[in-house]
Formats: C-alpha cells, sequence, structure tokens
C-alpha cells in the first residue's frame, strides 16, 4: 500500500516533465512553410512575379498577378487582379480585374474595368466603367464612359438595370454607353 501512494505521487510531476521535454525539443510549428509573402506596409497586398514592385508610400493598394500594378508606388486605392492590370498605373482609385486589364492607364483615376482586356489602351481617361472582353477597348482619353461588351447591343432593351443605366447616363453631358465587340 506504501508503494501504491509513492506511485501516485511521482507520476503526475513525471509525466508532466516528460510532455514538457517533447514539446520543447520539437519544431517550431508553422501554418504555411513558407509562409506566403504579400502584406505590406501601408495596407498593401501584392502576390505574384512583379506585382507593386515600385510601391514606395502608396497605400490601400492590392495586386495580384504577373506585373500588377508594376508602376504604382505613391499611389492609393488601386486594385488589380490578373496578368498585366495595372502595369503602367500612377494614379489613384482604380480597379482591373482579367487579364491586361488597364493595362497601359497611367494618370486616368477612378476608372473600373472587368474583363480580359477591358479599358487596354486608357491612358489618362476617368472616371470610366467597362465590363466584359475588350470593353472600351479603344479609349485613351475618354472619360465618364460606361460599356457593357457581353451581348448584343440590344441587350440594353431587354434588361431593365441596364435599360435604366442607360437613360440616366444618357441623359447628362458627357456621358455615353457603347454596346457590343470591337
Amino acid at each position: 500500500m506504501i508503494l501504491l501512494t509513492h506511485f501516485k505521487q511521482t507520476t503526475p510531476p513525471l509525466v508532466v516533465t516528460i510532455l514538457l521535454g517533447c514539446f520543447a525539443l520539437s519544431p517550431t510549428a508553422q501554418a504555411v512553410s513558407p509562409p506566403p509573402d504579400g502584406g505590406y506596409p501601408g495596407f498593401n497586398t501584392a502576390e505574384g512575379q512583379n506585382a507593386l514592385l515600385s510601391l514606395t508610400t502608396g497605400a490601400g493598394n492590392t495586386g495580384f498577378g504577373w506585373y500588377s500594378l508594376f508602376a504604382n508606388s505613391t499611389n492609393n486605392f488601386n486594385t488589380g487582379v490578373g496578368a498585366g492590370t495595372l502595369v503602367l498605373n500612377t494614379a489613384d482609385n482604380n480597379t482591373a480585374v482579367g487579364t491586361g486589364a488597364l493595362l497601359l492607364n497611367t494618370t486616368g483615376t477612378e476608372d473600373t474595368a472587368v474583363g480580359s482586356t477591358a479599358l487596354l489602351n486608357n491612358t489618362t481617361g476617368g472616371d470610366n466603367t467597362a465590363l466584359g472582353f475588350k470593353a472600351l477597348f479603344s479609349n485613351t482619353i475618354g472619360e465618364l464612359n460606361g460599356h457593357w461588351s457581353s451581348k448584343p447591343s440590344e441587350q440594353h432593351h431587354r434588361h431593365p438595370q441596364l435599360r435604366r443605366w442607360y437613360r440616366s447616363a444618357s441623359s447628362q453631358p458627357n456621358r455615353g454607353i457603347q454596346y457590343g465587340h470591337w
């Protein structure tokens, strides 16, 4: 009985010592190895070859893809998702999703391009919205344009939301909506 009492008193400290020794000798655990790059100062995120490569003081930028936001250095609140999006961009508040979207944009601000090569040739035009493959492809300096290029030009007559957008944009000076492919 004395042996059993002695065993009960020494077992817990012995088990605790062995467990602590195992944890001390185990390698450091990481969630992903190697850890992903991408989180940078100023709320910036980049992933992909040369994405946000020229960044210095810009804030709130996100570049995913080959050369996405390559020339962006001091500019803020740009998002480029896809190879070659916003490569030459030196402006603020632009969004490009799709390979080559807003590829040649330099100083155009507040542009949105969604689709492969949408607003590809835009350089200084601002406040443009292009949705679909090659939407506003040839626009270079035009401003306040909207383009939806996934259906024939008659589509806006059948789609109530787009018809409302067309009427409101057409009634204001310097605004226009274009439909179709080039």
